[in-house]
């Protein structure tokens, strides 16, 4: 995740306006007071200094999409199951629908066709984070996108931007690093959990990293609103890390240069530790540290303790099922 000041962002994306609760409707972007880290002009919810009981929404909001997630994408694994047991699977496999427009058919034939049905997951969570990048672009959806996709948490919308700024990128190199870096660690991680589990786990990290960006945001009352995947990115990295930690890995500008997986994860804990004791204000480092630190404790204990309780709520949706046939 990146971090940006109030100001920097609005300026950027909504030419010194923000939306206002009151029918007061725009109100003027002003300047930035330096001594009190607030912005005058902003709507109150906004300018308030945050206090940490504007976090017992965010953490209801977690365990919320921690619930409901675990829910949906068990209950879509046993759907998943469900469909490969029929006795005219094999058959349904071998059924060609045909395709109509030569762009769309080789699209398919060259690139989706080859994808597993993991990696068509993690390329639908890129074509999202792409949409979202493009909205960014035009004007009338930019209030929109400052409400829902940037987490403060002072917004009106607090607990929604924790997940929905996960889909959402600042610019053209945060979006390629980002979306390259999850379809690198994405890969592998599809290994580790399976492609129910890994969605489950992604809205989990990201939500969980939010919450944790929340609390430093509070404890510094910082200004800065944060979006990117980033967080969401650096679980699935600690848990590939973890699983794997004498892979070899090198980064995109330095090729040549190789250190293990467990090395990599080691450097990203003090970095980002470091950030946050140094204060610096590039990125959300609070975010990415949140994010490991998820990945780090749902490798060792999420089967355990989240997981595996969605048996139960599989076994009601199986007699649910029985019932309707």
């Amino acid at each position: 995740m990146l971090h940006f000041k109030k100001a920097e962002l609005c300026i950027k994306f909504c030419n010194r306006f923000l939306r206002s609760d009151s029918n007061k409707g725009l109100i003027k972007l002003k300047c930035l007071d330096k001594h009190e880290g607030l912005i005058s002009g902003l709507p109150k919810h906004l300018n308030a200094p945050s206090k940490f009981r504007n976090l017992v929404k965010p953490f209801g909001f977690f365990l919320l999409v921690t619930g409901t997630s675990v829910t949906a994408c068990g209950i879509w694994q046993y759907e998943n199951i469900r469909k490969l047991t029929k006795a005219d699977f094999n058959s349904a496999l071998n059924m060609k629908i045909p395709k109509f427009g030569s762009v769309r058919k080789k699209i398919s034939d060259h690139w989706i066709n080859n994808l597993n049905e993991g990696q068509k997951l993690i390329a639908l969570i890129i074509g999202m984070n792409v949409a979202v990048f493009i909205m960014w672009k035009i004007s009338k959806f930019q209030p929109f996108l400052m409400n829902f996709f940037a987490s403060h948490p002072n917004s009106k919308h607090s607990c929604l931007s924790m997940l929905l700024s996960s889909f959402s990128q600042y610019n053209t190199w945060h979006l390629t690093f980002n979306m390259i870096a999850l379809w690198s660690f994405g890969t592998p991680a599809l290994q580790i959990l399976g492609k129910e589990q890994f969605l489950a786990f992604y809205l989990m990290a990201g939500t969980f990293s939010s919450l944790i960006s929340y609390v430093l945001k509070i404890a510094l009352q910082s200004n800065a609103f944060s979006m990117g995947a980033s967080g969401a990115i650096m679980a699935l990295v600690s848990c590939v890390c973890i699983q794997y930690p004498n892979a070899q890995l090198s980064l995109i500008i330095l090729p040549w240069i190789n250190f293990s997986a467990l090395t990599a994860l080691k450097g990203l804990l003090i970095f980002d530790s470091l950030g946050i004791l140094m204060r610096w204000k590039l990125f959300d480092h609070a975010a990415h540290l949140g994010g490991m630190l998820f990945g780090i404790w749902y490798w060792k204990y999420g089967d355990e303790y989240i997981w595996s309780k969605r048996e139960k709520i599989i076994s009601y949706w199986h007699e649910f099922r029985k019932s309707r046939n």
